[in-house]
């Protein structure tokens, strides 16, 4: 078999581009969405392909993402010192061109909308000093402070002897407004028509809201659709494609700085792998991309049954009428003209550090989230494609007590231009 690379003329016509990923978290903290950095036409949903857009190509994605929390009781809240949210609602809209054949440049814009927040009263201490989760000098969280915050049934305790006051349960309601943006590139080290792999670098910039108040005071930034910092996104990506069949996977870290209110959120890993397959929805099933590289961005590859042909033998400068490839249909033939679906099979797992305010470590930061994600692409005429994933969380390890999520609900909609 003899894999075909499409000429860059062809491509941008037949691609919606990669990186429909988890590889940047907005900020700390489990009930904060992904951000997306594209869309492909095949394979992965939420893991990035190691494939990159052909040269001069252009896309666009919209993404609506809801999260779906167990909230907390008024009494948790108050023993605690945490936080809950019934919900969060993330839609974002993100781009992708193709510098070069092995380069690819990528922005992304979300609005972060958190439904029904509530916090204690204990963030609203006299003295301004405190925090809710206790500071903790080592950055370990090995302080006992956060042992020492609450007493009882939700009376505050205060080291200094001054008067105390009961905490309550505080509803402070939808917290929403734009998200921090992030631009990256990825880089093509190898492409051997089967596997391939990539580097990808990014920044996520501080274009978020940060000035949400409640009672006159700000909340949290861990808790505010921005950050206010400037972070750092470094990752790999490999990819390989047998058959129909379509394998990828991704590791990357976002290497967080000093944002709004002397916070700086914990550094965040993530890891993707995804096992996707590709069904013809009409026509000859030889006129579907593979399940891999046909929508990673950078190439859709096809399937010649020629034995004789040399692996060098270049298809885009020729007729592939001349050829006798048997009951199979000339090649020429667009690869768009039917529909196409992949189901896909994911597991997404983020990983995100403590919390630091003013240099010192956040007792109650912090998580480990896995998601079993199933889900499916729908490729159409015309260079669109529909996404829908839902994830289920089968790994929840929160450092303090706050809202578990509970689902995770992605759909997106792309378009090659």
């Amino acid at each position: 078999m003899i894999y075909q690379r499409l000429n860059a003329a062809q491509a941008p016509r037949k691609l919606i581009y990669p990186l429909l990923c988890s590889l940047v978290a907005l900020n700390a903290q489990a009930d904060h969405p992904i951000t997306t950095l594209g869309d492909s036409a095949a394979g992965a949903i939420n893991t990035p392909s190691a494939t990159t857009a052909a040269a001069g190509a252009l896309g666009v994605s919209l993404q609506f993402q809801v999260i779906e929390f167990e909230p907390l009781t008024d009494a948790q809240i108050i023993a605690s010192g945490g936080h809950s949210t019934d919900r969060v609602l993330s839609p974002s809209l993100a781009f992708s061109w193709g510098l070069t054949d092995k380069l690819s440049l990528g922005a992304s814009l979300p609005y972060v909308e958190r439904q029904n927040f509530r916090q204690s009263s204990a963030h609203e201490h006299a003295n301004g000093d405190d925090h809710a989760h206790g500071e903790d000098p080592s950055g370990t969280g090995a302080a006992d402070l956060a042992d020492e915050v609450f007493h009882g049934a939700g009376e505050l305790a205060d080291p200094t002897g001054a008067s105390e006051e009961a905490a309550v349960a505080q509803s402070v309601g939808d917290i929403s407004g734009l998200g921090d943006a992030t631009v990256y590139a990825q880089y093509n080290l190898w492409n051997d028509g089967r596997s391939a792999w990539s580097v990808l670098g990014g920044l996520k910039l501080p274009t978020g809201r940060t000035d949400v108040q409640f009672a006159g005071e700000l909340i949290e930034t861990a808790h505010q659709p921005g950050s206010g910092s400037t972070d750092y996104l470094l990752g790999v990506i490999a990819s390989h494609r047998l058959g129909d069949w379509a394998l990828d996977g991704a590791v990357s870290w976002l290497a967080t700085t000093v944002g709004d209110q002397d916070t700086e959120m914990g550094d965040v890993l993530n890891y993707n792998l995804s096992l996707a397959r590709r069904f013809s929805g009409g026509g000859d099933a030889h006129h579907a991309p593979p399940a891999s590289f046909a929508g990673g961005g950078v190439r859709i590859i096809e399937l010649a049954e020629d034995a004789d042909e040399e692996p060098g033998h270049d298809h885009s400068s020729h007729d592939h009428s001349s050829h006798d490839h048997g009951a199979q249909e000339d090649f020429s033939t667009p690869v768009d003209e039917h529909l196409h679906w992949d189901l896909v099979l994911e597991l997404n797992g983020e990983r995100r550090g403590q919390d630091k305010i003013g240099g010192r470590g956040q007792n109650g930061t912090g998580s480990h989230v896995l998601y079993f994600s199933p889900g499916a692409r729908l490729a159409m005429p015309g260079g669109w494609n529909a996404t829908v994933s839902l994830g289920v969380p089968v790994l929840i390890d929160l450092q303090g007590l706050d809202s578990e999520p509970q689902l995770r609900l992605l759909c997106g909609l792309s378009k090659a231009l």
